[in-house]
């Protein structure tokens, strides 16, 4: 019979007594150890076993043995005990009592790593994106000595680790039973390839952070004779918004470098390589890109006295969270004002980016209050709040990549349909021909599973993308609902009727009371 919770009265330096949970299974690991183990390095296996075990629940353990908990902790002690450097390990396999010592009916993975943040993260995504159900994950940084030749020494405990010491990571994962060898394998490679780009990510974040102040200091010089005076507007507000962007507002995923050169048709911006930082390191896009392979429109923004390019890039983050990863472009000026180079950040805006008032994001803020006072409408009125209320309700994303006259023409669209029973549709092309943002609103009574569904289906036969359509909903204070889609193309360059796909959308949209109002109609006539 197995007692978890039990109660034992501990006394403590000051001659007061508390309560701590003691677990007898983990006991008898422990007392497997002391067993098993010689008795000069005993003590330092149950540190790593008690450590690894600590946040365990009584859930975990119930219907566990004692020697396949000792066998799981002891396979990866063994793994832990001697690094001879400091890169990532990973092992996924399935155990069995004639080879391991011990078996189990999931799969394990065992990852040690140096300690870093979004590991956990990036950890579960990689499980997620495979299919791949966890069923205990347990991740313990410790702090630890070892000698020249990796073999561990110490294992600090918690109340003596020093806040200033590289920690190690050990994690012990178990997963669904994966009796594929193939699947085991490409879960171990993909894990391996995570777990290295988070080690990049981390390890060239204050390089990264360094870059962007060093770019900052450098902008009012080097842009003075690209803008007039008429243009210090933006360029305070570019220097406001990279400022803000500084201060924790960014996770720095990448840097890189380019310079532009040639003229006219021949015009190329060129990336220096060992300019490189974090996971553009070990990107393989080292070619030139020629601007005339750009869009027109696209040609004209990169060579443009704009000085930032603001979008996102065509690949899913791996690390921290699944979002396509957000793009910084910086250009760099000659002394007649001519673009000659880019600043290439990549990474993703801070999760709580997307809850700010959009009014108080630099640059943002600055683009949706022109909006406002062009609007022709009184400040303080009913349809100034009403605009106001849409554009910082609109998605973060799409305030920071869309232009002001397309913001506008959406706000301005939606204010027109305020309160009434309508469909309608706002279509912007990505500027580098990457994908369609569509914006559809209807009713709230009209909004269901079984439209957005209709909706996602319509959508990508008419772009003809092979993509799945991405999604988000938005439930508005008023009467309306919005769903945001993201078409991804090859080339978004293709015409398309905005009023075709509305009227598809609206038939869609449409109740059987709808339907049979018609058709009495029609009887009537």
């Amino acid at each position: 019979m197995r007692y978890w919770h039990l109660l034992v009265l501990e006394e403590d330096n000051n001659m007061a007594f508390k309560p701590v949970a003691r677990s007898v299974l983990l006991d008898k690991v422990a007392a497997l150890v002391t067993d098993k183990f010689p008795k000069k390095i005993a003590p330092l296996v149950n540190t790593f076993v008690t450590q690894l075990y600590s946040g365990i629940t009584d859930y975990d353990l119930h219907h566990r043995s004692h020697g396949d908990v000792y066998g799981a902790a002891i396979n990866l002690w063994q793994a832990f005990a001697t690094r001879t450097d400091a890169s990532p390990y990973v092992r996924v396999y399935n155990p069995e009592l004639a080879r391991h010592g011990w078996q189990s009916p999931h799969t394990l993975v065992e990852v040690i790593c140096t300690d870093a943040p979004f590991l956990v993260d990036s950890v579960r995504m990689v499980l997620s994106r495979m299919g791949i159900t966890a069923h205990l994950m347990l991740h313990q940084p410790l702090q630890v000595q070892r000698d020249l030749e990796g073999e561990l020494h110490v294992i600090q405990p918690r109340e003596q680790a020093n806040p200033g010491q590289m920690l190690e990571t050990a994690f012990l994962i178990e997963i669904d039973r994966q009796a594929d060898n193939h699947t085991r394998e490409a879960l171990q490679v993909e894990l391996l390839s995570v777990v290295e780009e988070v080690q990049l990510v981390v390890a060239d974040w204050q390089p990264m952070a360094e870059r962007l102040a060093a770019v900052v200091a450098e902008l009012p010089a080097q842009v003075s004779g690209a803008h007039t005076d008429e243009d210090s507007a933006q360029v305070n507000e570019t220097l406001a918004f990279l400022n803000w962007v500084a201060e924790h507002q960014f996770t720095f995923m990448g840097y890189r470098r380019y310079r532009l050169q040639g003229e006219g048709d021949n015009q190329q911006l060129l990336p220096e390589l060992d300019s490189s930082l974090g996971l553009l390191r070990n990107a393989s896009d080292g070619q030139p890109l020629k601007l005339r392979d750009l869009s027109p429109a696209a040609r004209e923004a990169a060579l443009s006295n704009n000085i930032l390019i603001l979008t996102k890039t065509n690949h899913q983050s791996r690390v921290h969270r699944p979002s396509y990863i957000d793009y910084i472009g910086i250009k760099r000026f000659d002394a007649q004002g001519q673009v000659i180079g880019e600043d290439r950040f990549i990474g993703l805006y801070a999760s709580h980016v997307y809850q700010l008032n959009a009014l108080d994001i630099p640059l943002i803020g600055a683009k949706l209050r022109r909006i406002l006072a062009q609007s022709g409408l009184a400040v303080g009125s009913h349809g100034y709040k009403s605009l106001a209320n849409i554009l910082e309700s609109y998605p973060r994303d799409e305030l920071i990549q869309a232009t002001e006259l397309e913001l506008a023409a959406i706000g301005m669209g939606v204010l027109g349909m305020q309160e009434r029973d309508l469909t309608r549709l706002f279509v912007r092309r990505d500027l580098f021909e990457r994908f369609f943002s569509c914006m559809v609103y209807v009713s709230k009574e009209r909004f269901n599973t079984a439209l957005r569904k209709k909706t996602q289906a319509l959508l990508q036969e008419y772009f003809g993308s092979e993509a799945a359509v991405e999604y988000s909903t938005y439930f508005s204070e008023g009467v309306l609902a919005r769903t945001h889609y993201l078409i991804r193309v090859q080339d978004n360059a293709m015409d398309i009727d905005v009023n075709k796909i509305q009227a598809n959308l609206i038939e869609a949209a449409r109740s059987w009371e709808d339907q049979f109002s018609d058709a009495l109609s029609v009887s009537a006539q």
